[in-house]
């Protein structure tokens, strides 16, 4: 994830872990965890999935260690059996929730658009931290400027207005 800031602009900072090994957080979410959520009636489209003989399955009881990507990735791999992840199962574990719709897309395309994105639910706190940097730097110019103004020879009340 990419953010942008102006010069003198804080930095936000990262949200606070939900889940990890500490006893005050949440356990990790494992692979088996994220297929339970998979709604058992699935448009024919998200039902799709590429075969993958051969491959060597994760450990279903651990959280997904690769990235999901344009591509799949290469965790792509269905824990049980000898193919990758369908659509559905792709999306829950990209953070995607289970009431999410996708257009009927051909695989290839749906692959693409979920490895992609950004699901709400994951953007939203970096989001939150983003505006409070944002808010919070804004206070400290407003202060300076507060400043300046008491300060003889500082900036006139009406030579810069902030609205």
């Amino acid at each position: 994830m990419l953010t942008f800031h102006s010069p003198g602009q804080s930095l936000p900072t990262w949200p606070k872990a939900t889940h990890g090994d500490r006893e005050d957080l949440k356990p990790f979410v494992t692979i088996a965890d994220t297929l339970a959520r998979v709604p058992k009636r699935l448009p024919d489209h998200m039902k799709q999935y590429t075969p993958r003989p051969g491959s060597i399955p994760p450990n279903a009881d651990e959280p997904l260690r690769q990235c999901i990507t344009g591509t799949g990735g290469e965790g792509d791999i269905h824990p049980w059996e000898d193919r990758s992840f369908n659509m559905a199962e792709l999306a829950l574990l990209a953070g995607f929730p289970p009431r999410h719709r996708f257009p009927a897309l051909s695989k290839t395309v749906l692959r693409k658009m979920i490895g992609n994105a950004v699901p709400a639910e994951a953007f939203v706190p970096f989001v939150a931290e983003s505006v409070k940097a944002l808010k919070e730097t804004d206070l400290q110019l407003l202060s300076d400027l507060d400043q300046e103004r008491k300060v003889p020879g500082g900036c006139k009340d009406n030579a810069m207005r902030i609205d």
